[in-house]
């Protein structure tokens, strides 16, 4: 029996953007980040960073309440939304989720 490959995904930020850019159903990570890379690099040119990328699984991005982007991937939206949270949020720091995005999704 032959296994389906699992679709990946990436995400890229810059500090400058209050949006982050994701690339899904991709073949592998790098070719994830890839995509995400330029199409940040087309909106805000240089200074695009990596945020994340996992095979298979979710990414939840967090907004701290001084803007600041934070992210944390899981095999679940519940695991990464709540690992996200556990890791942002601090007693002198809020945080909320941002946004969510799944592997095996396509989205604008």
């Amino acid at each position: 029996r032959k296994v389906k490959a699992q679709p990946a995904l990436a995400v890229v930020w810059h500090p400058a953007a209050n949006e982050v850019f994701a690339a899904s159903k991709m073949a592998d990570e790098t070719s994830a980040f890839s995509l995400a890379f330029q199409a940040c690099e087309t909106v805000m040119g240089e200074g695009c960073a990596p945020a994340d990328s996992i095979t298979g699984g979710v990414i939840a991005i967090g907004l701290d309440d001084e803007g600041n982007f934070h992210s944390f991937s899981d095999t679940t939206e519940r695991k990464a939304t709540k690992g996200l949270l556990a890791n942002c949020k601090s007693p002198d720091r809020d945080c909320r989720v941002h946004r969510v995005f799944k592997a095996k999704d396509t989205f604008d």
